[in-house]
């Protein structure tokens, strides 16, 4: 489960009747109908999902970042002599990624849904958005060959960004997984 997957699911809640999931911000279960009640901070309120994480929750680490290793090699290949038609593919691609996940954060159905959220979840969407807004800003500057390293550096930095919010995000859901167990 990648970190997009669980900011969707920090958005579920779970019926307590017939188990479906739900959205969090429902007072019914949208399934069979059934009141979901109150809870302290329910968009943080995770299924468990996987047995390897107690709160259902992975994360990728910064050096298995398929879109970091695909723009350190294509600044590679530039330096080697490489075809700049081909760093900029990459680039693009790269982009393509990150203009969906800033066109999420700031559509106004997004916007909306922040606006209507718990403190917590609602400043983790806000440093996503940051976040993305930054590595956008690199990949612009990636645009331009004579650029490429500086903008690495950037896109690596907010992926470092993003990486801390992950472990942010991570570690309160665990504390709320073990609270539910006690």
């Amino acid at each position: 489960m990648d970190f997009f997957d669980i900011l969707g699911q920090m958005a579920q809640a779970e019926c307590p009747s017939c188990g479906a999931a739900t959205s969090s911000y429902s007072h019914s279960c949208e399934n069979c109908g059934a009141s979901l009640g109150e809870s302290e901070d329910p968009s943080l309120n995770l299924r468990d999902s996987s047995a390897g994480s107690r709160a259902g929750l992975d994360k990728t680490e910064m050096h298995e970042s398929k879109n970091l290793k695909k723009l350190k090699q294509a600044v590679a290949d530039l330096r080697a002599g490489g075809a700049v038609e081909v760093y900029l593919a990459a680039v693009d691609e790269v982009a393509v990624m990150v203009e969906s996940a800033l066109e999420l954060y700031t559509s106004p159905y997004m916007q909306e849904r922040i606006a209507n959220m718990e403190p917590g979840p609602a400043q983790i969407y806000k440093e996503m958005a940051k976040a993305a807004q930054e590595l956008s800003s690199s990949l612009d500057h990636m645009e331009n060959p004579d650029q490429a390293e500086a903008g690495l550096k950037r896109f690596e930095a907010g992926l470092w960004k993003v990486d801390a919010i992950q472990d942010r995000t991570i570690a309160k859901a665990t504390q709320l997984a073990d609270a539910g167990e006690a």
